[in-house]
């Protein structure tokens, strides 16, 4: 029943982009708070409302959930 209808890999798509993005973000937080100091968050913030609204207006599932992830790992970031 759940075979006839072929695979489905959007979740392992949307799953492995978490784990590149929450890495890169990491990565950037860290790199860029040692760079250019604690004043890094404005940027962090004006990317993540950016994003969040470009989230919106996203019409495939796929991207948006992909562009949600990137929106709530730079607000994390800010922390």
């Amino acid at each position: 029943m759940f075979l006839s209808e072929g695979l489905n890999f959007d979740g392992l798509l949307i799953g492995a982009s978490l784990v590149v993005i929450m890495w890169l973000g990491r990565l950037a937080c860290i790199k860029g708070e040692y760079y250019f100091t604690k004043k890094l968050w404005v940027w962090f913030l004006v990317v993540g409302l950016l994003s969040v609204l470009s989230a919106f207006f996203v019409k495939t599932l796929i991207a948006s959930s992909v562009l949600s992830i990137f929106v709530f790992t730079f607000l994390w970031g800010i922390h």
